[in-house]
């Protein structure tokens, strides 16, 4: 690790600078051209590694080399022969690149979908996948938008044993299709996580027979029958002890190797290419015998191997070498490896990108989403351990995301970066640099992620007839173009300020500015004399988006504010007089803030600042009646005119007077009821106004301040005899104090005083009266009763008269 820092720190001063990368690039391309191979490598005329055709369109794409070439549709999985298909030949004007071939797609359909290879015509029938790795083949994706077959038809399984796999032709016709691989016998599904490559499953979760189906947008399809084989043989390995491109006089060793169960018989041989003659050409080269290593787990398997020694290489070496394996039932297979030499033994790296792209354009797809993007730069290096350090040219180094946004890998041959979720942030010129020994190499590419703009606009406060610039900035690819709009609103709230018809030429072109590729501002100057809302938009061919904020205008004396902050009431001869002046900075502006006082300024110091406030304070010492008079403070605007303030606060000297009594006693007794109110004045007064405090036989009294004026009174609502006692008021000002005392007897009364109280006398004379009343009426009653009785007696003998006496006649 602090061999692959030390690399990379060296490389890191060798290219200095990004500034000097075009120097860089430079060098990189002469380097490239020294090895043999490098431009043998066939150009594509096509900016994207993939392209997605509609249903039955008719599409070509062009390729150039220094070598006749050819185009070839190709699945390593399953013979793929698309129909509709026209390749041509033909000479460029390039004199770099004087061979060129056409292929033409015509009625598109999911039948076309798959990978197109440009070859060497030479080597148009060998496995095209190793054509790649030999830098001879270049390749682009076909995608077809074919309503009808969501996925790419007819084609059969297969499956590979010793690799410990089977593979599962089940590929979508289109990027935006959710595919999906489904076991019939558990009903797990799979989604797809690469739509270029076929489904892979792990061999060992199935010992002798599969059924899978693809479900593509949820609609099932094909159903394929898997029976599991022991009659195909892996593509072999081949590991060089000092890489593919090697320098002069080196001595090389090609191992091959390849694991099989230990119950088949293999036979491993070495060859070279186009004869496929023994690799025995001369005798600087040697084959090795073959060596079986059985390994004892379970099940037991053996690792065959074979090796090629090249003695002190020279470029006689320079050609293809296959290592084939065959077994007993005649199955076989190869893997080549190309050897290049160097004329010089200088270190050396080539780097280049597997699909010969300098540009990597990303668009959303019909479900919002982006494709993930890959860089893939092959590396060829002396010695083969290698540092390297990818970086932007906006922000420099890049570091791996730890949520796998973005990934780095170093495979043997290859150095990869994979944006999984792609932004408009990730649009940016993306370099390479690789450390090998004492040399060098920097690999460029573009990537360019398309969006809509996305704006940024803040609301601004000014002064009203002050010239403000609204500012609005874009994030998007490609750069759009921006315009405003004003609209004045005189009303609050801002919901009665509704943009008018949106016309053109209510749209005004501001001043534009390109900040990268990605980043692009628009400034509009406008004089704030009314209030509004201010519109930005910008447009591009992704989109179209609107931002609006705010235009406020506020006056400015309503920024500041000036007041004395010591001391709180009279100023008096003497005392040390502390006055802050404070103001609300606006729009970052410098400001500056000065005291005059009686016409002349004083000095002031910064007791707070920000961007935000600044505030200042001026002390005034021992003050004396000549200090009576106006303070004024001054702001003004160092950029803005017109911002300039003034606040004036006035401040009065006066004689101090020590506390003196203004109504009332020095000294007084009181005595008051249990359960009547008290109320204990101390009117006192002074310059300045007297601090009060009362004390109850000594201690301090907590009580209910009745402050009016001057006067502070004592006011208990209920008192009891606990309330008796000494009470005293001091009164203290700078100038002297005065003490007050009461002395207050709570107690109880005898209840006789309640006889004199009026009301009683009248009760009393009404019940003496009312008693008389009632003998007299008593005795009337029983007088009269007996007159009645007498009466009714003398009225019966009157009446029975006549029967006692004979009449006269």
């Amino acid at each position: 690790m602090e061999g692959t820092v030390i690399l990379v720190a060296i490389g890191l001063m060798v290219i200095g600078a990004f500034d000097q990368i075009a120097l860089v690039r430079a060098q990189n391309s002469s380097i490239g051209k020294d090895a043999e191979g490098a431009v043998d490598l066939p150009q594509i005329d096509w900016p994207a590694d993939e392209i997605v055709l509609g249903y039955r369109d008719t599409w070509n794409v062009t390729c150039k080399c220094h070598k006749p070439i050819v185009w070839k549709p190709f699945d390593y999985e399953y013979k793929w022969d698309p129909p509709t298909i026209a390749v041509s030949i033909y000479n460029t004007t390039d004199l770099n690149m004087p061979f060129g071939s056409m292929l033409t797609i015509t009625n598109a359909s999911a039948l076309m979908v798959g990978r197109y290879y440009c070859v060497h015509s030479v080597k148009e029938q060998e496995d095209l996948d190793e054509m790649l790795a030999e830098d001879v083949a270049s390749s682009i994706y076909v995608y077809v938008d074919d309503p009808y077959q969501l996925m790419v038809p007819d084609a059969p399984v297969q499956f590979f044993n010793n690799k410990e796999e089977i593979v599962v032709v089940c590929k979508p016709s289109h990027p935006d299709v959710d595919l999906q691989l489904c076991d019939q016998i558990t009903q797990h599904c799979l989604a797809t996580s690469e739509p270029t490559k076929w489904f892979s499953l792990p061999y060992r979760n199935y010992e002798t027979f599969a059924k899978f189906y693809c479900k593509a947008n949820g609609i099932s399809h094909l159903v394929h029958p898997v029976e599991i084989s022991k009659n195909q043989l892996l593509k072999p390995t081949i590991v060089s002890n000092v890489g593919d491109i090697v320098p002069l006089s080196k001595t090389i060793r090609l191992s091959c190797s390849l694991e099989l169960p230990v119950d088949i018989n293999i036979q491993i041989s070495w060859k070279t290419l186009p004869n496929y003659q023994p690799a025995e050409i001369d005798k600087t080269i040697s084959v090795g015998g073959q060596i079986t290593i059985v390994h004892h787990n379970v099940p037991p398997s053996s690792i065959y191997k074979r090796d090629l020694i090249i003695e002190n290489a020279t470029l006689s070496h320079q050609r293809t070498y296959r290592c084939e394996v065959l077994d007993d039932k005649n199955n076989t297979s190869y893997h080549n490896f190309r050897l290049q030499v160097r004329e010089t033994p200088d270190d050396f790296v080539i780097l280049r990108e597997a699909q010969s792209r300098e540009v990597i354009h990303r668009r959303i797809n019909g479900n919002g989403e982006i494709m993930p993007i890959e860089i893939m730069v092959r590396y060829n290096s002396y010695p083969t351990n290698i540092a390297f350090v990818w970086s932007r040219e906006i922000i420099g180094n890049i570091e791996e995301n730890c949520n796998l946004i973005l990934r780095r890998q170093l495979t043997e041959n290859h150095i990869k970066l994979r944006i999984n979720q792609p932004t408009v942030y990730d649009t940016d010129n993306y370099t390479l640099l690789v450390v090998a020994g004492t040399t060098h190499a920097v690999y460029n590419i573009s990537i360019i992620v398309y969006d809509k703009p996305s704006l940024n606009m803040h609301n601004l406060m000014a002064v009203k007839g002050e010239t403000v610039d609204f500012l609005c900035a874009s994030v998007a690819y490609p750069s759009p173009e921006m315009w405003f709009f004003f609209q004045p609103c005189n009303e609050v709230p801002w919901g009665n300020c509704s943009m008018e018809t949106d016309t053109e030429t209510k749209w005004h072109a501001g001043t534009q500015e390109k900040n990268s590729l990605i980043r692009s501002k628009i400034t509009y100057e406008h004089v704030a004399d009314k209030p509004g809302i201010i519109y930005c938009k910008a447009n591009n061919s992704e989109g179209t988006s609107i931002m609006q904020s705010y235009l406020l205008l506020r006056n400015v004396s309503n920024l500041m504010t000036l007041e004395i902050a010591q001391p709180k009431d009279s100023i008096t001869v003497g005392d040390n007089v502390t006055i802050i002046c404070s103001t609300i900075i606006v729009d970052d502006d410098d400001v500056d803030i000065t005291f005059n006082h009686n016409g002349k300024i004083q000095e002031s110091t910064v007791i707070y600042k920000d961007s935000n406030i600044q505030r200042k304070q001026l002390t005034l010492l021992n003050v004396g009646l000549h200090h009576t008079g106006d303070i004024d403070c001054y702001v003004s605007y160092r950029h803005v005119k017109g911002r300039n303030n003034k606040r004036s606060i006035n401040i009065n000297v006066i004689e101090p007077i020590a506390p003196h009594l203004r109504s009332g006693k020095i000294n007084q007794t009181l005595t008051v009821d249990v359960l009547k109110p008290l109320q204990l004045d101390c009117d006192v007064i002074g310059v300045p106004e007297p601090t009060i405090s009362w004390f109850i036989n000594g201690q301090p009294f907590a009580y209910n301040k009745n402050n009016s004026t001057n006067t502070t009174s004592i006011f208990i609502p209920y008192t009891n005899p606990m309330h008796s006692g000494l009470y005293e008021c001091i009164a203290e000002n700078k100038k002297g104090f005065i003490k007050i005392v009461k002395i207050v007897t709570s107690k109880r009364t005898v209840n006789r005083k309640v006889w004199n109280q009026p009301f009683l006398y009248a009760a009393v004379v009404f019940l003496i009266l009312t008693t008389v009343f009632a003998f007299i009426s008593l005795f009337f009653y029983k007088k009269m009763k007996r007159v009645i009785r007498n009466s009714n007696l003398l009225s019966g003998y009157v009446q029975m008269r006549p029967i006692l006496e004979p009449s006269e006649e």
